[in-house]
């Protein structure tokens, strides 16, 4: 049975093939575009909640119950948003998103490599150890962790390092509060700025990449 509100659809059946199981989840993502599934067999298997749920990753967490009893599965299916939007608007939305977040990193990523000394020799005149680690460093994350955010690979954890960066970076080379006056004012709209981008990367680490991703592929 498939039922649906402004806000949820309840998939919810007695399932004792894992072929039917596969069909219920199909048919959710089909329609709702993702789920969050509590499945309980009696007992023997313990509730249990994954959210953006597919088939494969049913047929992982029902694999190790025997099929030939019969269980209860029922499927809390989440409708793109609240206003019904259509769910290839949200996730084409949260791909634009997470590649927009990403590009600041990645232009800033490569940047660091064409002016190294440069970027060492502003680290080392903020007192930081090890200026050319902290460069080579820097590089990494923000390249790496903003190629793994656009394309959706890992993009939770990608998009947690990001945030955790992007605040550390604030404190230590946008402190508004230390800066002359005639700084001041920039480097405390660089310090919000870094706030903020921090803010959308925890959205994207709570919410992950939407369906348009490698993650999901």
């Amino acid at each position: 049975m498939l039922a649906a509100s402004a806000h949820v659809a309840l998939v919810d059946g007695d399932i004792g093939q894992l072929e039917t199981a596969q069909k219920v989840a199909e048919a959710a993502l089909s329609n709702f575009g993702s789920m969050d599934a509590p499945v309980a067999n009696a007992g023997i298997f313990s509730v249990k909640g994954f959210t953006g749920c597919t088939p494969k990753d049913l047929d992982r967490y029902l694999r190790p119950i025997d099929t030939h009893r019969s269980f209860r599965c029922d499927c809390w299916c989440r409708h793109a948003s609240e206003n019904n939007l259509n769910p290839n608007i949200v996730n084409s939305a949260a791909l634009v998103g997470r590649i927009l977040l990403a590009l600041i990193f990645i232009i800033s990523g490569f940047g660091k490599i064409t002016e190294f000394d440069g970027i060492a020799g502003y680290i080392a005149s903020k007192g930081l150890p090890l200026p050319q680690l902290a460069t080579i460093i820097a590089i990494a994350v923000e390249l790496g962790g903003g190629l793994l955010l656009a394309i959706g690979f890992k993009a939770r954890w990608a998009a947690l390092a990001l945030a955790i960066f992007t605040i550390a970076a604030g404190f230590l080379f946008h402190d508004f509060w230390n800066a002359v006056a005639a700084s001041k004012l920039a480097q405390s709209i660089n310090f919000w700025k870094n706030v903020s981008i921090s803010g959308g990367m925890l959205m994207a680490f709570a919410f992950g990449p939407g369906r348009y991703s490698v993650d999901k592929s």
